[in-house]
């Protein structure tokens, strides 16, 4: 973070507190486990928790700082320790909008339906050698953690890879109004949020609100093919870059063990290490905006071969002889059709299991879109397919319907689904777990790797005591 006074901070946000001339930030928090001497604390108010009650534990910690309630005092706490304000969220962007009015560097922000955590890690990857670079963490793209990713910049920072998401209108360009970006993406289009949105059309609207905070002198790069496309070009009021077209086009040469090869006429032969056909577009994106920002395609070609893909996308995992696909950080029926398209090209000889869960946040279309998704996996090479949760239920309505005759089954409790899997699965198979972030399939992948563990060990204890 920019080193600044504490007497600023107290200015930008508004906040009733003590001056203090002497005393410096470097730092926010939001989690007071993670306070460093000289941050300033903001404590927030959640579903969960409330940060005030873990304002003393800040200030032992070494916080300058906490930002609170008006009116909130604790008897362990000095009040100069202390800046009172009308809602200490609101105060965290407030503060992040100041600080970002002071940064010198480029800030690209990165929106869609999906693939933004993927192509945002791939672009600072490719970005990094030329620029001093940060980036946000993880999926940090809402009302704090956006904030906080500005926070990562400093005054030796050239370049911030920053993402942008929402679930309702107007959420874009409020966390635009933090940001500022000097230039934006926008990497795809599909059903999600749509009891927020509405429709896919609504859609479209929310992510179009990058499009229009991006200011004439950056430039906004757009995926080609991509529904909204020309909307998006209307409202830009900058230059315009399309992604995966002409010479940005990319070609899927092989869909190897380790990963994906495919060509870029305009940077030759790339290699991205343990991902799916799928994941081509968001890397042929940011291969994009990094021949624009200056990156040499040679350096682009050695900085993708050695990137990994985040947490829970595409990851693979080795149990029982099998490869099981942790590809559960999130749903929508175009990332479940990829994603399975993408195991069945993987898995060889072996078979294919689908693990799948509920696709959530689909609004008054949720039964139509989980029923299409039964169909589409009636057509599909699947050995077994098992479905976890509520809102698949229609799938599993429709594949049965289909005639099939496949192996599946509809489970609501983790534990019976694990146990389920775990008997299925043989060595050689691919398993691909598949739902929205709130299922947290990826326990059930874990239990499942227990479970074939154990299986292992029983077979070879049994095998000793018979030798």
């Amino acid at each position: 973070m920019l080193r600044c006074r504490y007497n600023d901070v107290l200015a930008a946000v508004g906040g009733a507190g003590a001056p203090r001339r002497d005393a410096w930030v470097t730092g926010v928090a939001t989690d007071s486990r993670g306070v460093q001497p000289g941050d300033v604390f903001f404590a927030l108010e959640g579903a969960r928790a409330d940060g005030h009650a873990h304002v003393p534990e800040a200030v032992a910690r070494g916080a300058v700082a906490c930002v609170v309630r008006r009116g909130f005092a604790h008897e362990a706490v000095p009040p100069e320790a202390l800046c009172g304000v009308d809602d200490p969220r609101a105060a965290l962007g407030v503060l992040a909008a100041w600080v970002r009015r002071r940064l010198t560097c480029r800030v690209l922000a990165i929106t869609g339906s999906m693939g933004k955590t993927t192509t945002k890690d791939i672009l600072a990857a490719l970005l990094a050698g030329a620029y001093v670079v940060e980036k946000a963490p993880e999926s940090f793209n809402n009302a704090i953690g956006v904030p906080l990713t500005v926070f990562r910049a400093d005054a030796r920072t050239s370049a911030l890879v920053a993402e942008v998401g929402a679930n309702h209108a107007g959420e874009i360009a409020g966390l635009c109004s933090i940001l500022q970006p000097s230039d934006g993406m926008i990497v795809s289009i599909a059903p999600v949020h749509l009891d927020g949105f509405g429709s896919l059309d609504g859609v479209i609207r929310a992510k179009g609100e990058l499009a229009a905070a991006v200011p004439s002198g950056g430039t906004l790069y757009l995926q080609a093919g991509m529904r909204g496309l020309e909307r998006f070009r209307r409202l830009a009021r900058c230059r315009t870059v399309i992604c995966g077209e002409g010479a940005g086009a990319p070609e899927i040469v092989a869909l190897e063990e380790g990963g994906v090869r495919f060509r870029i006429p305009a940077c030759g032969e790339l290699f991205l290490r343990d991902a799916a056909p799928a994941h081509v577009a968001a890397a042929s994106a940011a291969v994009c905006a990094a021949l624009d920002w200056g990156v040499a395609p040679a350096d682009v070609r050695e900085r993708l071969a050695a990137f990994c893909m985040p947490r829970l996308r595409w990851q693979k995992v080795a149990a029982g002889g099998a490869t099981l696909i942790l590809d559960c950080y999130n749903a929508n029926p175009e990332a479940v059709r990829a994603a399975v398209r993408g195991a069945e090209q993987l898995r060889g000889g072996g078979r294919l299991i689908a693990v799948l869960g509920d696709m959530r946040e689909l609004g008054a279309a949720s039964a139509r879109y989980h029923r299409e998704l039964g169909e589409f996996l009636a057509e599909t090479s699947a050995a077994a397919v098992l479905l976890f949760g509520e809102e698949v239920a229609a799938a599993y309505e429709a594949l049965r319907a289909s005639g099939a005759g496949f192996d599946t089954a509809l489970f609501r409790d983790a534990e019976a689904l694990a146990q389920a899997v775990a008997q299925r699965v043989a060595p050689g198979d691919t398993v691909l777990f598949k739902a929205s972030r709130g299922l947290r399939l990826e326990a059930v992948a874990e239990r499942v790797k227990a479970l074939l563990g154990a299986g292992a060990r029983a077979g070879v204890e049994a095998r000793e005591a018979r030798v």
